[in-house]
Parts: structure tokens; C-alpha cells; sequence
């Protein structure tokens, strides 16, 4: 809750008593703004029905395997996750619900035991961070895929020469590691510790842009010797890590990356959220 802003650092037990009811009224409120959308509201209606539906869509198929939502209390730890996703979309109506958003919040309910109000809050923090991945334009992504870029083109010059010989610059095979946040390459509870560890760096705000950098770079010789791969194989390559990445080797090569990039590195990634 701290590295997500939900309590300050130092706030004492009754300061965050207090606070946890305040923002269980707002979180209540927010509820009570979808579930009084009817027919009657016209459009805003009909938009929230398909952001509704979407939500509904993805929970279905979110984390499915893991205890949490496979016990007896499944369905209720569902609809939690719903509801949680439902407010955020009322709170943030530009942004809405989009693909991806379930698999950034699931781990947070799970974390908080199934309270939605601290996940809702979390959710919110996290999102301050995240949210322009979700803009609609992309813009978020592109600025981050381009930053990318720059910190494997001064880290590694073979194999930025190599990706620019098969135009591969766009690095979109690196889309879903920034999205969410590695989310999908690594078990559950390796994704709690990984996102501890993007959280709390001291060294930069921007660890998962050197975590994709330290994937790419530990895998260099694998790709560097791959004469006819192209961007569709380049793409396959990383779909096909997920599962199979060292974690805390790789998380150590990230963090080794952001002191040898020093400040030309921050320069790489000046500009970003």
C-alpha cells in the first residue's frame, strides 16, 4: 500500500484507519454510479454496457489457475474483481476498461485478500503509473517501445544493428512485457516480487524498461545467430521466453544495466511518465 500510495510512509495506524473509511465512502459511491445506469441514461448507458461486458469477458479468463480464484469463494473473489475494474471505469471514464487492465488488478486483490476497497485504492495508485499504456492513441507505448529502443541501442550496439538489419526498431515484440508489466512471463508469485522490485528501485522509476533490455541482451547470442529471423520470428521469440525467464538473474542484469547506462540512460528515457 505504501509503494502504491495508499498510506504515506511513516502515517501512523489511526491516520490510515481514518483514511480507509474515507475512501471506503468514495469507492461506495463509485459503486452506486454503475449500478444506477439504466436505458433511460441513453448514451452513457450503452457505453457502459460495452465496457461492461468487456470487463466481464476478461475476468472470465483472468488468472483462472490460480487457488484464489478456483476455492470455494471463486465467484464471490470474481465478482470482486469485477466490481473493482467497473469503479475504476467510472472514475477514470476517458480511459474506461481496456485489455490488460484484469491481469494488472487480479494480483492485487489477491494480495489484499480479497478487500476490495484497498484494491480498488491500490489499482488507482498503480494506474497513476500505468495509465498511459491504455490512452487510446497508444502514445504511452510508443514512447516507451522508443525508449526501449534507446537503451538497447547504447547497451548493447551489436544487437540494436542487428534488430535495425531486420526492422525490428519498432519493438513491438516488447508491447505485452511493457503493458502489463511482465505479467504473463512469469508465475504469480514471481510477478508479486518482480512488481516489488519495479516499485521500491531506488535507482530509476523505469526498472521493467532495463528488465526488457536485460531479456533481450541475456538472449543476445541466441538471436545474434539467427541469420534469417524477421520480425514475425522476432515476435515469436518473445512470446515463446514467457515461462522460461530467470527472474533474479535477469532482474540483477537490470539492475547492473541501470548503473553501467548511467546518465545516458536517464536521457534515453527523459520524457517518461
Amino acid at each position: 500500500k505504501i509503494l502504491l500510495g495508499v498510506h504515506a510512509p511513516g502515517s501512523s495506524s489511526t491516520d490510515r484507519q481514518l483514511q480507509h473509511q474515507q475512501r471506503q465512502q468514495q469507492y461506495a459511491a463509485l459503486t452506486s454510479q454503475w449500478q444506477g445506469l439504466s436505458r433511460s441514461d441513453g448514451d452513457v448507458y450503452v457505453k457502459w454496457r460495452e465496457r461492461r461486458n468487456r470487463i466481464a469477458k476478461d475476468v472470465r479468463r483472468t488468472d483462472r489457475q490460480h487457488p484464489f480464484y478456483r476455492g470455494s469463494n471463486a465467484r464471490a473473489h470474481l465478482v470482486s474483481l469485477s466490481n473493482v475494474l467497473r469503479a475504476y471505469s467510472m472514475l477514470n471514464s476517458a480511459i474506461g476498461y481496456c485489455q490488460g487492465m484484469s491481469d494488472l488488478a487480479s494480483p492485487l486483490l489477491v494480495v489484499m485478500e480479497g478487500d476490495e476497497v484497498d484494491t480498488f485504492w491500490c489499482f488507482v495508485g498503480l494506474m497513476e503509473r500505468l495509465s498511459t499504456n491504455f490512452a487510446k492513441d497508444q502514445a504511452g507505448m510508443h514512447l516507451q517501445l522508443t525508449a526501449l529502443r534507446r537503451l538497447v541501442q547504447v547497451l548493447d550496439p551489436q544487437l540494436h544493428a542487428f534488430l535495425e538489419a531486420r526492422d525490428c526498431l519498432n519493438y513491438f515484440f516488447a508491447f505485452r512485457w511493457l503493458l502489463i508489466h511482465f505479467k504473463r512471463e512469469f508465475a504469480f508469485d514471481q510477478v508479486l516480487s518482480l512488481w516489488e522490485a519495479f516499485w521500491s528501485c531506488p535507482l530509476t522509476p523505469h526498472l521493467h524498461l532495463y528488465m526488457a533490455a536485460a531479456v533481450l541482451i541475456h538472449h543476445r547470442r541466441v538471436l545474434l545467430s539467427d541469420e534469417g529471423l524477421d520480425f514475425d520470428g522476432m515476435l515469436r521469440f518473445c512470446v515463446e521466453l514467457s515461462g522460461k525467464i530467470d527472474l533474479q538473474g535477469t532482474l540483477r542484469l537490470a539492475e547492473v544495466l541501470v548503473v553501467i547506462a548511467g546518465q545516458v540512460g536517464k536521457d534515453c528515457l527523459e520524457g517518461l511518465p
